[in-house]
């Protein structure tokens, strides 16, 4: 500025011209300003968003218990194996929607924690189309993993955090068969080129950069833990060993899980594993109490130990294993498993093989009675509680339904609410009412691509226009309505 001012020799013309740029840079200046002071206040909201997102803590280890800072960390809740992908009815990607359905279901039942399935592997029978996580060496699926990111994002918003396993014993998804098949090798767990395969995907994760968030998993509090895998049976000890210290070497945040089928005995005394699991199913003599009971004293003032899946049982059985959790100071345990809503709606549905079992859906449904579903969705409830020390809360009322869009008065869907029990179906000729309620408490527990629509309005006057609205309902209280959708012309053959 002084520069320019310094300049009188100059014509009255280029004093004038001067003159203007001063203004200009002047105007220039203060808008510089103004974003600066925008900038100022941006990074001051920024810094008190940080400081209310998320977790306070990593969860730590204290010989056999877990620790959340001052406070002993345990839990009862359920396995959620699609809060990343799904694979019912078909393969394909999870939205952010129905994760947000998943994950304030677990809030609402009180457990806090969930554990979701492996990462999936391609297989080679699978179709070229068919999205997986790994789809080589070093190769991912950006889309797939993006869900991974949401899901963190998400667990940090809502307050649940999440045991991770890296990979599967079994075919299902893809697993170490596959894996090794990347290399044409033999064994996945002895060859060595294969094992420096699997510590790079181990890398790859743990320093992956969340696209939502820009932090790093190693950095992310909502992980409680990574677990080296799915029920795996290596031979001996030696690939547990090389896997927990090379996730250690990366990672000091967070706790790490041996994921072999069963308590290995060599394990308890690695400095590298924090916590080890066992599974429960109707594969052995003894009660699964019993079999929690043996095992907490395997590693009792060793390693942190919790039920990781338990399931496909009568509900005594379950109770008992509850209670002896509690009260043996086990850390915590998680029955297989939860599915949630469905965004084009009702609920996703998963067959637990040839058994009469399926997936538990909160806050449970009584045409699920043939696997007692409501009762055993009540007892982790209260179990849920109980190991916090605390009493279940009365259910929430619940939000209101998204109403969907569809040209047909017999195929009438919406996305449906968290702990919604019923719903009631409304239908009126003008999109302002008056409105007649067609059906009172109808439930939303079906699998809409096998067991049709939600709501067929049987009673619609062909040629007739009609609009709808639905609201939620449960014990405490009935949500807002829906949207309304509408006109829509009633057609019948």
């Amino acid at each position: 500025f002084f520069f320019f001012s310094s300049r009188r020799r100059h014509t009255r013309c280029r004093e004038v011209s001067w003159a203007r740029r001063c203004v200009q840079e002047t105007g220039y200046q203060r808008r510089v300003h103004g974003i600066q002071k925008a900038m100022r206040v941006y990074l001051v909201l920024l810094a008190i968003v940080v400081t209310t997102y998320g977790f306070d803590h990593f969860i730590t280890r204290s010989v056999d218990r877990l620790m959340e800072g001052s406070k002993e960390f345990r839990f009862i809740s359920f396995n959620m194996p699609g809060l990343h992908v799904l694979e019912d009815p078909d393969w394909h990607l999870i939205s952010e929607w129905e994760q947000e359905d998943a994950l304030k279901s677990i809030v609402q039942i009180g457990g806090r924690v969930t554990r979701i399935y492996t990462l999936s592997i391609r297989k080679q029978s699978d179709p070229p189309t068919m999205k997986k996580h790994v789809n080589g060496l070093r190769k991912y699926d950006e889309d797939l993993f993006r869900c991974l990111d949401k899901m963190l994002e998400l667990c940090n918003k809502i307050g649940v955090r999440v045991i991770m396993p890296f990979i599967d014993r079994w075919h299902w998804w893809g697993g170490i068969e596959d894996f090794k098949e990347f290399r044409k090798a033999k064994n996945f767990y002895d060859d060595p080129v294969v094992r420096e395969d699997f510590k790079d995907l181990i890398s790859d994760v743990l320093n992956r950069v969340n696209t939502y968030t820009g932090q790093k998993y190693k950095d992310d509090k909502a992980i409680l833990a990574w677990e080296t895998g799915n029920e795996l049976n290596p031979t001996n000890s030696e690939w547990t060993k090389i896997m927990v210290a090379h996730i250690k070497s990366i990672d000091k945040n967070h706790l790490v899980m041996d994921g072999r089928y069963g308590i290995d005995m060599n394990m308890l005394n690695d400095p590298n594993v924090d916590i080890v699991s066992n599974h429960y199913y109707p594969d052995a003599h003894e009660t699964y109490a019993v079999r929690c009971r043996n095992d907490r004293k395997i590693s009792l003032g060793k390693k942190a130990f919790f039920v990781g899946e338990f399931g496909i049982e009568k509900t005594k059985m379950f109770e008992d294993l509850l209670e002896e959790v509690i009260s043996a100071g086990t850390i915590g345990a998680m029955i297989w498993s939860l599915r949630f809503h469905n965004k084009a709606g009702g609920f996703y549905k998963h067959k637990e093989g040839d058994t009469k079992f399926y997936s538990y859906h909160w806050p449970g449904f009584p045409e699920n009675k043939d696997y007692d579903e409501q009762a055993v969705v009540a007892l982790m409830t209260k179990k849920a509680y109980q190991i916090q020390l605390k009493t279940p809360p009365p259910i929430p009322t619940p939000e209101a339904p998204i109403l969907l869009e569809t040209n047909n008065v017999k195929a009438i869907n919406w996305k449906g609410s968290v702990g919604g029990r019923g719903y009631d179906v409304a239908r009126s000729l003008s999109k302002d009412g008056p409105w007649e309620v067609l059906v009172n408490n109808i439930s939303d527990c079906k699998q809409i691509e096998k067991e049709g629509p939600l709501f067929s309005d049987k009673t619609a006057q062909s040629g007739k226009l009609y609009y709808y609205r639905v609201r939620a309902k449960n014990e405490s209280g009935a949500s807002a309505w829906s949207n309304v959708i509408g006109p829509i012309k009633a057609q019948f053959e």
